[in-house]
């Protein structure tokens, strides 16, 4: 007979972050690269019920993952000074239970769904510590720290009562506290339990400068101004706005101009630096874009940024200058056959995504902070069994013969508990589908990758449209519905303008 532990919980998200009573662990040395913890666990209370056993530690919670051996964790986080570290056990004192095996917590949606779980683990976890990224708070990243005392292994349990261990930083220079609030502070305290190692890295607090045109904020040493910006285009900045957020043009040298982004370079384009003065009239102009893709890499549904669409860019000057933008003739430099190459397309890449609903997704969420998971979609989803269509501009692309690949990459979430089953077309051409193994709230990118069918002669200059079809009914009972978020054409365009306006790079 299998034994499942099965129960409906609700979660304050702030409690999975919030320190648990120190009496679990004390912190040996701490400084910007590492923190050296001990933790000491009492005694484990074992109780079995056929052949199953229900382990219970004082003070200690459970991990609640479905489908996974119900084990006691210490959860609690850590202050660091960006993302990322490592760990390693130094010290770990064990005591074994023998032939104890543990229940299985099986929430209600696995047993609405009739899926079956089998015992099957040989160990569980296979590390008993867990550290992940998990948010930001002010200029500080936190990582949650999970800790099992007790470990399923094939000979039963092994109740680990004493655990050294190191954890070293990928980044060792720390943020600053001293323009953190004194509630802030208190907060950040409880948040994390190693934040006293930051309070000593002193600070400059950054005055902004209100009622400023382009958004730009002045630092108090009168050489770099922070610009911020939303959205993709051509900014400009004058000398009048330098005067307006309270900079005087007397020093400035605009041959010494430097703009930088996440600590690369930027182009820039200055009209009138020639005399050494940047004077009122004169300007200089780049390429701003909005923040986003800051988490795709380890969150392949978040493209927009959760936190925030605004872009700092920084304008320096008085030290060495930055890199230009150059005006280039655009005409042939020659028409002689085989001395050139005509370039008749580009690769090109439109980005469809339209936040206007909410998904407050329950148990796909759980245990998830923000920045995790994107719950903006396009509508309320596609029920089974129904279709919906979204429109989509698609400017110039190449056809001709023999049209090359187009590549298609969409992202969706479930919002309902069963299988999903799905298939999407673009323009009545078939880009992929799915039958299985996509389960409840959980989250499908469609990649056509390298057997796409879909070709440059499939597509339309001006609008096309992208159907996305749930085909069949769930055999539950529940609805099937499904969330679509963005989706991505990658294509080959033509060099035509739209609207006087054409973005592409310069060919290698």
């Amino acid at each position: 007979m299998r034994f499942f532990f099965c129960s409906v919980l609700i979660f304050f998200i702030i409690s999975a972050l919030w320190s648990q009573p120190a009496s679990f662990y004390r912190i040996e040395h701490q400084d910007n690269q590492s923190l050296l913890i001990v933790f000491e666990f009492p005694e484990p209370d074992i109780s079995t019920f056929e052949g199953y056993s229900t382990v219970t530690i004082n003070g200690l919670n459970y991990n609640y993952e479905a489908g996974k051996p119900l084990l006691p964790v210490y959860t609690t986080s850590i202050a660091a000074p960006g993302p990322g570290a490592s760990w390693k056990i130094i010290e770990s004192e064990q005591k074994k239970y023998s032939d104890s095996k543990p229940v299985i917590y099986l929430p209600d949606q696995y047993e609405k769904s009739g899926k079956s779980l089998d015992f099957e683990f040989t160990i569980y976890p296979e590390e008993i510590l867990r550290l992940r990224d998990a948010g930001i708070y002010r200029d500080f990243f936190l990582m949650g720290l999970t800790v099992f005392p007790v470990q399923f292994t094939t000979q039963g349990l092994v109740f680990h009562r004493k655990i050294r261990c190191e954890i070293r930083f990928n980044n060792s220079a720390q943020p600053s506290l001293s323009n953190l609030s004194f509630t802030d502070k208190k907060l950040l305290e409880k948040l994390a339990i190693n934040s006293a190692s930051a309070v000593s890295y002193p600070g400059t607090e950054i005055p902004p400068v209100e009622n400023l045109p382009l958004s730009l904020t002045q630092l108090p040493f009168n050489q770099k101004v922070k610009v911020v910006v939303d959205r993709f285009g051509i900014y400009r900045v004058t000398g009048q706005d330098l005067l307006d957020a309270g900079i005087s043009l007397d020093e400035i040298n605009p041959q010494n101009f430097r703009l930088t982004n996440k600590g690369k370079d930027v182009a820039i384009f200055i009209e009138g630096d020639q005399d050494g003065n940047f004077d009122p009239d004169d300007y200089l102009e780049f390429l701003g874009e909005r923040n986003e893709k800051t988490f795709i890499d380890r969150y392949p549904d978040m493209y927009s940024d959760p936190f925030s669409d605004n872009n700092v860019y920084w304008l320096s000057w008085g030290g060495s200058p930055g890199i230009r933008m150059v005006e280039e003739s655009g005409s042939a430099i020659t028409t002689r056959p085989g001395q050139y190459n005509r370039a008749s397309y580009y690769p090109y890449t439109v980005h469809l995504e339209n936040n206007s609903y909410f998904a407050r997704f329950g148990n796909g969420n759980t245990g998830n902070l923000s920045h995790t998971r994107d719950n903006w979609f396009f509508d309320s989803g596609i029920i089974a069994v129904s279709k919906k269509s979204y429109p989509v501009s698609i400017a110039y692309p190449d056809s001709t013969p023999p049209a090359r690949p187009v590549h298609v990459r969409m992202a969706f979430a479930g919002n309902s508990p069963v299988s999903h089953s799905m298939m999407v077309w673009l323009n009545k051409k078939l880009v992929g589908q799915i039958s299985s193994g996509w389960f409840g709230e959980g989250l499908f990118i469609l990649d056509d990758g390298d057997n796409t069918n879909i070709t440059g002669l499939d597509l339309f200059h001006g609008m096309n449209t992208i159907e996305i079809q749930l085909p069949q009914a769930p055999t539950s009972g529940a609805n099937d519905v499904v969330l679509f978020n963005w989706a991505e054409i990658t294509y080959d365009r033509q060099y035509k303008a739209v609207n006087n306006y054409i973005e592409f790079s310069k060919p290698s």
